[in-house]
Formats: C-alpha cells, structure tokens, sequence
C-alpha cells in the first residue's frame, strides 16, 4: 500500500509536531500531493527543513503549544481541514519528576490546540497515542476495547489527551480519530532509539549495551505507518474511532540484537547487563483488526525484511 497512491481530497493540512520524526516523514509523503503542509513545531529536524526549502508548499512554524496566546497567533487563518496532532514530549523513564512537564506538553498543549481550532470546520483531528496505555495486566494482543492501564508517566499523559480529545470533541461537535500507534523504525530515526544505537554500534565496533532483552515490541516501518495514517485520514469509517496501528507481531530485543549482530559478522560485540525498567512492558503485540476492517489491503513488512542494514548506503 503506497501512501504517495491515496488522495487526501483536502486543500489545508495541519501537522502539529511536524519537525519531529513521524510529522516530518507524513509531510515527506503529502509533499507529493497539492496540498498546503503547515508544519508546527518548537524545532525542526533535517527532513522537514529541507521539505521547507524544497516545496513552497510546506510552511514551517516555529511556535510553543503551551503557550496559547503564541499558538493562536500562529494559526490564525490557517484554517486546515485535517489536523495531524503529533506533538508530545517523549521519555519512557518512570520517574514521576518529569510528570508536570511530560503533562504541560502533552495535556495542556492539546487543550491548547483544540481551543485555537475550535472555530475551524476541520474535517478531521487525528492524535498520535501510544501502546504503552495497555500496560503490563491486559492479556495479548492489545485491542482497543480494553481496558487502560499506563506504564509511566509518560503513557499517563497520553492516556490523559486521549480523554480530552473525545470530551472536548463531543461538547463541540467536531471529528476525531485517535492512533494508537506501536513501535515502529526507519531511515532517519532519532538515533536515541534502540535500533538505531544497533546500527552506530555495527559501524564502529563499540561494545552494546543493554537488558537482557526479553521485551517484546510490535513493529512496523515508518513508511507502513504514514501509509496506515494516510488511508484511515482518508475513510471516513476512521471518525470517533480509537484505532491501533500496527503489525500483530512481536519481536523480543534480544532477536534484534542478534540480527545486527549476525550482520556484523560478530564484530558487534553485545553485552547484556543494563536493569530492565520498573514496570516493564514484556509484551506488547497488537491487535490490528480494526485497523484492516477499514484499510484491508494493507500487509505488513516482516520486521526483518523491513530492517535498515547500516553497511549499505540508505
């Protein structure tokens, strides 16, 4: 399923977090279209600065989305028919330090949001969740009926949003679509991540250090993911739905670190001796047949057949 083949048939659209990796890689696809990308961000990273510069048709902004008077400043007349909401501030630690700020960007900045646009006639406000609001108790593969458990203080935050989202959208009648999106990787992934560390590991030879690696993640690629995101904007079946997005398979870190390892030729050198975090996730294998009942054509990559080898040139 090529997200460059599915036409939005909107003008304006919104992405909210669009210097981040997963905005900028949906705005990298809807540059192929003849819509108005407006890209909202504190920073913008390489791929949506050079979209910018590439497309007179995405437009940067550099605004706080906890800073109301400042947001509303920037969108005045922007009037977008479909609102992308990825902004979040990310950090999957349990410590509940982190909580107020974690909760001024990812809560009250989607207040913020849906305040500026509430007079807009958008057609359709789509939230970035995460999976980590399953937990660790429900039984696998996650679904979207069950009931939610967070993980962290993180998860906390976007388990929050997600209530907002529906109760401000119902008082005011307006469309929204929530994903609950899993892991996912690709080119250009914050080099912060599992995965990419891997790769940087392979190339120079540096010892690798992590868990035992017994967790569970439910992949797909980027590319799969903006498709998935790109095909449910554009059914209108996705309106006042909660929806995963992902694979329904898992793959443990210890797998991932052995391919890596067996590309490597066994240069890559892993040493098992980082805590597991408290709480942990051991599983977290989706479920994605609601996600196939509205896109049924869509078949997911084999996470090995998708991976990144970092000794070929991307």
């Amino acid at each position: 399923m090529d997200p460059l083949k599915i036409s939005l048939p909107y003008q304006r659209v919104l992405i909210s977090g669009g210097g981040g990796y997963l905005g900028s890689k949906l705005a990298e696809h809807l540059a192929a279209t003849q819509a108005e990308v407006y890209l909202l961000d504190l920073h913008f990273n390489e791929i949506a600065t050079n979209l910018a510069a590439e497309n007179s048709a995405i437009k940067l902004i550099q605004t706080d989305l906890t800073d109301k008077k400042q947001l509303e400043k920037a969108c005045h007349q922007l009037n977008p028919e479909l609102i992308f909401h990825f902004a979040a501030a990310i950090d999957r630690s349990r410590d509940f330090g982190i909580y107020e700020k974690l909760s001024n960007i990812n809560v009250m900045g989607t207040l913020n949001l849906l305040e500026v646009v509430k007079d807009v006639p958008y057609k359709g406000f789509f939230f970035a969740g995460t999976s980590e609001i399953y937990g660790v108790k429900n039984p696998l593969p996650f679904h979207e009926e069950m009931l939610t458990e967070a993980a962290s203080p993180y998860s906390l935050t976007k388990l929050q949003a997600e209530a907002l989202i529906q109760t401000y959208s119902a008082i005011h009648n307006k469309p929204w679509t929530i994903f609950r999106i899993f892991n996912f990787y690709g080119p250009g992934m914050p080099e912060n991540t599992f995965i990419p560390q891997l790769m940087k590991a392979c190339i120079t030879q540096q010892a690798f250090h992590m868990s035992m690696g017994a967790q569970k993640r439910d992949y797909l690629h980027v590319n799969e993911v903006v498709s998935c995101i790109t095909s449910l904007a554009a059914n209108e079946k996705s309106n006042k739905e909660i929806i995963n997005i992902c694979s329904g398979n898992s793959y443990s870190m210890q797998e991932i670190a052995s391919y890596y390892q067996k590309l490597s030729e066994n240069k890559l050198t892993i040493i098992n001796d980082l805590p597991y975090r408290d709480n942990e996730l051991w599983d977290n294998t989706g479920s994605n047949k609601k996600m196939l009942a509205i896109i049924p054509d869509f078949s997911p990559l084999s996470l090995f057949d998708g991976l990144m080898n970092p000794y070929e040139k991307q």
